[in-house]
């Protein structure tokens, strides 16, 4: 069985400390809001026989009419989302967050003056 990712965009932008890449979810409570991961993490639990996937994020944009969002909310969405995203990756022995049929030159990240 082939993993589906939710839908959602992968954007890059070029700045001075090098490159940025970010995802957009489009579909969802979340749709719109420019994040990406950082720091991703394993920590097995040996008592549970479980593996715990630890993450941080940054958020770069929210659009208006997702302000005040609930970040407890997005943070599950997030975990959810980049099991997704290794699982797809694993399948396809490919593990990364840049879909092969995207073109990142058309989908630079415009982040809103704050």
């Amino acid at each position: 069985m082939k993993t589906k990712l939710r839908p959602h965009k992968v954007l890059g932008k070029r700045t001075e400390e090098g490159e940025l890449h970010a995802l957009c979810l489009t579909e969802g409570p979340f749709a719109g809001i420019i994040f990406s991961y950082s720091d991703v993490s394993f920590e097995e639990d040996s008592v549970n026989d479980k593996l715990r996937i630890g993450f941080e994020y940054n958020v770069h944009s929210v659009p208006y009419e997702k302000d005040g969002y609930d970040e407890e909310a997005f943070e599950k969405e997030l975990g959810d989302f980049i099991v997704e995203l290794l699982y797809y990756g694993l399948e396809r022995n490919h593990l990364g967050f840049i879909d092969d049929n995207e073109n990142r030159k058309d989908n630079l990240i415009k982040l809103d003056s704050q």
